[in-house]
């Protein structure tokens, strides 16, 4: 693989995926419907019936070397209503049943996968325990947060113990940004939000999901001024991705931006293809594809 200038960029098989969803064991009656109508008639896995074989056996076929394996909300609804927290009281022992099922997958393809996991927020202190348990038990290298599902944005005050347990456990933090994919209000999402947490704790890092469409001017802004905020581009087909990201991306913003698919929204092959095809300067499709993601994460 290699850039119009013929040198070498990325290499098949070194490709690091940030966003990795495990799939539902079972076969899933229960989409978000708009979820569905958007992605399950071309990523068939969404729909569940997957395990980490199944997963791993799709990132060799695309090239992907290794990725944040994350549980899918929801994705254990059959076995375990509580899992994934969101929308009631979550017990700890409900969410170590959670983390457990991609901690499995880590231990059985360590050189595939690192672990990560959905916060609730509403949980109040439990969720604080309950970051700390994901990193300290089970070695998760990052949390996630998802307003839209909560209705709170991320500058929420339920949202401040958990920035600050990530930052004394140094790790960062994944805050999904933008109109969500679910049916849920996307004002939660803004990214403009997190302006105000990123002041108040510089310490922290925050990687934003998903672009933030349609205030992805606002991502970019915020790319610009804060030193520990970056982008993944989970979600959108790299081909998608607007202009200003792209710019930033060929200019000031190269160690900024990071590749992901949010499999099973998107299946590997199209990801890994149309971030290949993406116009970037020398370097930086590697940045962007792989080392990013290396130091963001501290993957060892």
């Amino acid at each position: 693989m290699t850039n119009d200038s013929g040198s070498s960029e990325i290499a098949y098989g070194e490709i690091i995926d940030t966003y990795i969803n495990l799939p539902a064991s079972e076969r899933r009656t229960d989409m978000d419907p708009n979820i569905e109508r958007w992605f399950g008639g071309k990523s068939p896995d969404l729909l569940g019936g997957v395990g980490p074989d199944r997963v791993v056996d799709r990132m060799d076929n695309a090239g992907v070397q290794m990725g944040l394996l994350n549980v899918s909300l929801g994705a254990d609804s059959l076995e375990n209503p509580h899992v994934g927290g969101y929308g009631g009281v979550m017990a700890i022992d409900d969410f170590r049943a959670s983390c457990q099922r991609v901690a499995d997958a880590v231990r059985e393809y360590p050189d595939r996968f690192r672990g990560s996991c959905n916060i609730d927020p509403t949980q109040g202190m439990n969720a604080v325990r309950m970051v700390e348990m994901a990193v300290n038990e089970f070695d998760f290298r990052t949390i996630r947060v998802m307003g839209a599902l909560v209705n709170m944005p991320p500058n929420h005050p339920l949202m401040y113990p958990i920035y600050t347990k990530c930052i004394e456990l140094g790790i960062p933090i994944v805050v999904n940004v933008g109109v969500p994919g679910p049916l849920r209000f996307a004002k939660y999402q803004r990214p403009m939000d997190l302006d105000e947490v990123l002041v108040t704790y510089p310490e922290l890092t925050v990687v934003a999901t998903h672009i933030g469409h349609p205030w992805h001017v606002e991502t970019v802004a915020m790319l610009q001024k804060h030193a520990n905020f970056y982008l993944m581009t989970s979600g959108f087909s790299p081909k998608y991705v607007p202009d200003e990201v792209v710019h930033l991306m060929n200019t000031r913003g190269r160690e900024r931006v990071m590749w992901a698919s949010d499999y099973a929204i998107l299946t590997f092959e199209r990801a890994v293809e149309d971030g290949l095809a993406l116009q970037l300067r020398e370097g930086v499709k590697r940045r962007y594809m792989r080392e990013n993601a290396l130091a963001v994460f501290n993957w060892d």
